[in-house]
């Protein structure tokens, strides 16, 4: 008589199990990038809306002078905002806002705003 045996091989075993990992490890390292995106987009997004806010504040001050602020979490600086105005005539004014905020890990970033105002007085 003769019988088959039904089954796999300790290789094949083997093979498939790292074939496993391997792709383990990819959706692992692409799930670490996907957050750390994430991560640098919100802190964008909250940038451009503190940048946002204080164009808006400047724009309805008319002739704004240059000034300078820094956003705190606790006593931890997370954002500062420069912003210079520029004369573009008479009744003209181009407000040029610079965002410096912390992205992880530890990065610093720099985004630059501008827009152009009536000149109020």
């Amino acid at each position: 008589m003769h019988s088959t045996a039904a089954g796999s091989t300790l290789a094949e075993v083997i093979v498939a199990v790292v074939l496993l990992e391997a792709g383990l490890l990819g959706v692992l390292a692409t799930t670490a990038l996907v957050s750390r995106v994430m991560s640098v987009g919100e802190r964008s997004a909250a940038a451009a809306l503190a940048a946002e806010q204080r164009l808006e504040a400047l724009r309805q001050d008319g002739c704004a002078a240059n000034g300078h602020e820094v956003l705190l979490v606790g006593l931890t600086p997370v954002d500062s905002l420069a912003w210079q105005s520029v004369s573009l005539g008479e009744q003209q004014r181009e407000l040029v806002l610079r965002s410096h905020y912390l992205v992880p890990p530890g990065r610093w970033r720099t985004d630059t705003f501008d827009a152009e105002i009536p000149c109020a007085g």
